[in-house]
């Protein structure tokens, strides 16, 4: 009888794990591969020691990627975070999962979202026309002067 309710604990532990499994953020459905230009950027932002498997789209505009690598040490993945961060292409990156391998190296996984295109600067604008009005010059009173009606007539 303790047997069977050990078990039943034993199943229970493991129907709850694999419950938070799925649920969690970091196991969400990628909708396929990256962009290789996509991919050829983020492995040139790598830092010395890391090295990127499979960047994945998790949603349908590339705007969000998942990022699955290793690296050496725990470190090497830490600046690896930094420097997305302050990347121009990309930002909010965030360490979804980081474990250690048979080798005793980490593998994780990294969300990120690409920064978007900055909107194109305006157009300067268009040189405004003026109107040319006429100046008259006249002389009223024996002075010289400038008006934007004719000039009377002179008595």
């Amino acid at each position: 009888m303790a047997r069977n309710s050990q078990v039943m604990r034993t199943l229970a532990a493991r129907a709850t794990i694999a419950l938070a499994l799925l649920a969690s953020p970091m196991l969400a459905l990628a909708t396929g591969a990256a962009s290789v230009e996509t991919t050829q950027a983020l492995k040139q932002l790598a830092t010395p020691g890391v090295v990127i498997e499979r960047v994945e789209m998790l949603d349908g505009d590339g705007k969000v990627l998942q990022i699955g690598g290793r690296a050496g040490r725990n470190a090497e993945v830490s600046d690896f975070l930094r420097v997305l961060d302050g990347a121009a292409d990309f930002e909010k990156p965030d360490l979804l999962q980081i474990q250690l391998d048979r080798e005793g190296h980490p593998q994780f996984e990294i969300r990120v979202q690409r920064r978007a295109a900055p909107a194109p600067a305006p157009a300067p604008p268009a040189a405004v026309e003026r109107s040319r009005k006429p100046v008259y010059r006249c002389r009223s009173d024996g002075r010289e002067v400038f008006q934007a009606q004719p000039c009377p007539p002179t008595k």
